[in-house]
């Protein structure tokens, strides 16, 4: 054993000759560590020999023994670094991009359900409800009534020509 020679960031085992560098996804603190420690989750190390992890920065997340961080998906999100796993986008938000530090509010007469990539709007026969800016589902569409057409989107019933 060369305790003398072994410093932080290294480990040495009992019987070994010199110490061994930790392994990125872990660290060791101190000199004359028998065992490197893994990183926690929220944290990741992608480099050998080091002392210390590292946050993994907002809009990304680490399990254990992380050698990089990983970013959130798109319909999540993370708003503060240290994160072991990403928020999902609530009900009347979206994210549609990966690496995101929050969710957008959905847009004005589409729907956004929880865990929504995208807003997305009524469908064809369907319109969006009276007195109603964001719906959390597109079940929240209103039927158009006989007589009417709605396309994808609309916001209101049209009448339909005369004889059609």
């Amino acid at each position: 054993l060369v305790a003398s020679a072994e410093s932080a960031g290294t480990s040495c085992t009992v019987g070994s000759a010199e110490p061994k560098d930790c392994l990125p996804g872990s660290y060791a603190d101190t000199p004359q560590t028998e065992a490197c420690a893994l990183c926690p989750a929220g944290q990741y190390q992608d480099a050998y020999g080091q002392t210390a992890c590292v946050d993994c920065p907002v809009g990304s997340y680490c399990l254990a023994r992380a050698t990089e961080a990983t970013s959130c998906s798109p319909a999540s999100f993370t708003a503060s670094a240290g994160q072991s796993s990403c928020d999902v986008c609530s009900a009347g938000k979206y994210q549609s991009g990966s690496g995101a530090t929050a969710c957008d509010d959905c847009t004005a007469g589409y729907s956004c359900g929880e865990g929504a990539a995208a807003a997305l709007p009524c469908p064809a026969g369907t319109h969006v409800p009276a007195n109603v800016i964001v719906m959390s589902s597109a079940s929240q569409c209103v039927t158009c009534p006989s007589g009417t057409f709605c396309s994808v989107g609309s916001q209101m019933a049209t009448a339909c020509a005369p004889g059609t």
